[in-house]
């Protein structure tokens, strides 16, 4: 694995192979949320919980405000007193090659950015309690890497022709998990 062709990077180089570590667990990312708090033993109903999700899924929902023709589906499921959110959008961002093609970008500039481009992918998760209004909510979402003071990062690539509206979803989906 080497994408360097010259003082250049090329992030298409190992695309053929490309599986995307997000989805190469077989399971859904709310099932593993679940399972999660499961292992732990998180009471939800004594968190005062009443909605939980990753955290891209709210960052749909909020920055609805800034772009109020993109369209979105959810899937809630309630148990007893808490609302599950989930989507499917990884099968439609599989059937669009550019989509694909974008998100290997931004997995290949993440490993080489990381030092992690001969390792296997390993993501590192966050679980965060935040209160959005007067909803408690549980939200998980992966990181990429810590900075040197130990504060949890995540590393997203825009086109520059995307670039505007690329950070302003980047910084609200960090938010929700307290990245940086």
């Amino acid at each position: 694995y080497t994408p360097y062709e010259g003082d250049r990077i090329n992030l298409n180089v190992g695309f053929e192979e490309f599986i995307n570590p997000h989805e190469n667990t077989g399971h859904s990312s709310l099932e593993e949320l679940r399972t999660w708090i499961r292992e732990k033993a998180f009471d939800l109903e004594k968190e005062n919980i009443s909605v939980v999700s990753k955290r891209g899924i709210l960052r749909l929902i909020g920055y609805t405000l800034y772009k109020a023709n993109d369209d979105w589906s959810l899937k809630v499921c309630r148990k007893d007193k808490v609302l599950y959110l989930s989507d499917d959008r990884k099968d439609e961002v599989r059937t669009q090659e550019y989509l694909w093609r974008a998100s290997y970008w931004g997995t290949n500039f993440q490993r080489i950015m990381t030092e992690k481009a001969d390792e296997d992918d390993v993501l590192s998760y966050l679980v965060a309690k935040l209160i959005i209004g007067d909803f408690h909510c549980i939200v998980a979402g992966d990181t990429d890497c810590k900075d040197e003071n130990g504060n949890f990062m995540k590393i997203k690539t825009a086109n520059s022709r995307y670039y505007s509206e690329k950070i302003g979803r980047g910084w609200l989906q960090a938010y929700l998990c307290g990245n940086q």
